[in-house]
């Protein structure tokens, strides 16, 4: 009589700790890809964004100072104020604009501000300098800036910068 052996193996499926952790090293390093990706679109989108905003007001105020609209004249204020507060754009009429000063009230003959705009936290007027500010003034009737000017904001991570520049012919280019 024949015995039937069992043979003494036992058969062994599934993966090592090294193969897993290779997986684990692998799906880190996508990650780690898409999550810098993400970031830096998003950064760019919110620069963008923040760009066609200050476009608009500064179109806003060449058209208010050509309508006329109650005889008023029309700026833009961009204040970069030291320490890192935040960036913020004023958008300011009055009878006439006088010289720059430390606010739109006290910049024009029956100033005021109509409209103030913080930049998002992410991002830095650099022209303006910090501790500084810049106005840009248009003309009553024609609407035309007083002088070509530019500003400049960048990211605060420094991944991006963009340049707006109000033409001697009122033009706006971003």
């Amino acid at each position: 009589m024949t015995k039937n052996k069992i043979p003494n193996t036992i058969h062994k499926s599934g993966f090592t700790i090294a193969e897993l952790m290779i997986v684990v090293a692998v799906i880190s390093i996508i990650a780690s890809i898409g999550v810098v990706s993400y970031n830096s679109n998003r950064d760019q989108a919110i620069l963008s964004d923040q760009v066609q905003i200050i476009t608009q007001q500064l179109s806003n105020a060449s058209a208010e100072s050509k309508s006329q609209d109650g005889g008023y004249q029309w700026w833009m204020r961009f204040d970069n104020p030291p320490g890192g507060a935040n960036d913020i754009a004023y958008l300011c009429y009055g009878t006439s604009y006088t010289a720059p000063n430390t606010s739109c009230a006290t910049e024009g003959v029956g100033a005021a501000e109509s409209q103030r705009f913080a930049l998002n936290r992410s991002v830095q007027f650099t022209d303006p300098a910090s501790g500084t500010y810049k106005d840009i003034v248009f003309n009553k009737a024609t609407g035309l800036p007083v002088s070509a000017v530019s500003i400049s904001v960048s990211l605060v991570n420094g991944s991006g910068t963009r340049t707006i520049t109000v033409n001697a012919d009122g033009r706006i280019d971003n």
